[in-house]
């Protein structure tokens, strides 16, 4: 099982790496349940980058894949 992406109008996204112009944010849903929300932010030293925000907690793309924030959010 793997995490879903949409905008916030719950519109589905499939690749959050190649999203139409103006989509900045949305939510993440596991199981059917949302479970936080995502963003795109900006680093000086890493450039744009994907901030995944789930249980409270913020996961940089760039270090995190979905199976360490389902195993550390515990979400399984």
């Amino acid at each position: 099982m793997s995490l879903k992406y949409t905008t916030n109008n719950f519109y589905p996204i499939d690749d959050l790496y190649n999203l139409d112009p103006g989509i900045v944010d949305g939510q993440i849903f596991y199981k059917n349940k949302n479970v936080g929300q995502w963003e795109l932010s900006h680093d000086d030293k890493v450039g744009s980058y994907i901030l995944k925000i789930v249980d409270g907690q913020e996961f940089h793309d760039h270090y995190c894949d979905e199976d360490y924030i389902i195993k550390k959010t515990k979400l399984k």
